[in-house]
């Protein structure tokens, strides 16, 4: 289902902070003397929770442009026109299943990275603090970006927190990360639902009492947000993008924004989908060759080039080549009886597709 928003969005991470203080009668270790490396952000609950913060402030988009330049250089790197996910393009390559691991490695590595620092502040925090039992907790934040995908930053994390070296696992003190962001939603009895992913790292698989100590911390979020109580389902990854509309677009994008509001070429089998290709394409001879018999009104050209825009969206989201819609003279003509173009222009495309050219001398 799609989600759209306009205006300003406020940044989540000082909430947190705020919901740390207000609702976990959190302290804040900022103004403490030893580094920040060597602390986490805050105590909370009496000092039973330890919570360090890292936030997700830079899109990954970077490392996949990287990627994909890399890609491009391959043999069977397919032509796509426009913008194109890069999921649709990898199952068009031969080795799809390696290289979509190798684009979420890619994605992940800022997640990874936040994990590793967050694992030594929680551990000098432990070694340090006169409580014991001390449930060490990683919250961690999107900062609004499309590409930190639900699933995507679980696989990330899960990967991470199971990591092994020379048999042992390698960050034993994040006992939990909280995954939160207002970037993903789904609609649930008419309410809109932000997901809230927990992943447990394996001190919860020693000391299965901090699972409930995490799920308190949830419990309290949802209630200080004033959000109502929802059965939580671990099962649930359905959740969508919300897209933000901005107040000024180029026509191409309002076109596009437009299709994705109504994907009306979304069921078509590609053949279908061919057949509008092949009447744009002859739509756009019309227009563009000199010799043409009869030229398109404004308004039709128009309307042509919207409908193209819609086309090649679609063709971008199945990953179609656009080699695989090669023009070929048959079908091109099969076209103009379609569109019943005049009889005028018909005689025109035999001429121009089917009469000898004249050799040069």
């Amino acid at each position: 289902m799609r989600i759209e928003r306009r205006g300003d969005v406020a940044p989540l991470t000082p909430r947190v902070t705020k919901f740390l203080v207000e609702a976990l009668n959190g302290q804040s270790l900022d103004s403490k003397q030893s580094s920040e490396q060597l602390r986490p952000d805050y105590i909370c609950l009496g000092g039973r929770l330890a919570v360090e913060i890292k936030t997700l402030e830079e899109d990954a988009t970077a490392r996949l442009d990287n990627f994909t330049d890399e890609l491009r250089l391959r043999t069977d790197w397919p032509e796509i026109y426009g913008s194109v996910p890069l999921q649709a393009v990898l199952k068009n390559m031969g080795d799809s299943e390696n290289l979509q691991k190798k684009a979420l490695d890619r994605i992940g590595r800022a997640i990874v990275s936040h994990v590793r620092k967050a694992n030594k502040q929680l551990r000098a925090h432990a070694e340090k603090s006169e409580q014991k039992n001390v449930v060490k907790l990683l919250i961690l934040i999107n900062e609004d970006h499309e590409i930190y995908e639900p699933h995507i930053v679980a696989f990330a994390l899960q990967k991470a927190l199971k990591r092994k070296e020379n048999g042992a696992f390698v960050y034993t003190d994040v006992d939990a990360v909280l995954y939160l962001t207002e970037r993903h939603a789904l609609v649930q009895n008419k309410l809109l639902v932000y997901p809230i992913l927990c992943v447990e790292g394996v001190g919860i698989d020693v000391d299965s009492w901090k699972r409930d100590v995490i799920d308190n911390v949830v419990s309290r979020w949802e209630k200080w947000n004033g959000h109502p109580e929802i059965k939580r389902d671990a099962h649930v990854t359905d959740f969508s993008i919300i897209e933000h509309v901005p107040p000024k677009m180029r026509r191409q994008e309002k076109w596009e924004l437009d299709y994705r509001r109504n994907p009306y070429m979304a069921s078509l089998p590609e053949e279908q989908l061919r057949d509008i290709f092949d009447e744009i394409a002859l739509s756009s001879l019309l227009v563009i060759h000199k010799g043409s018999p009869e030229k398109p009104s404004q308004e039709q050209s128009i309307a042509n080039l919207e409908r193209s825009a819609h086309m090649f969206y679609e063709m971008a989201q199945r990953g179609t080549p656009i080699t695989k819609f090669r023009f070929e003279p048959e079908r091109a003509m099969a076209a103009a009886k379609r569109m019943k173009l005049s009889e005028k222009i018909m005689k025109w495309l035999e001429k121009e597709f089917y009469s000898p050219r004249p050799e040069r001398k």
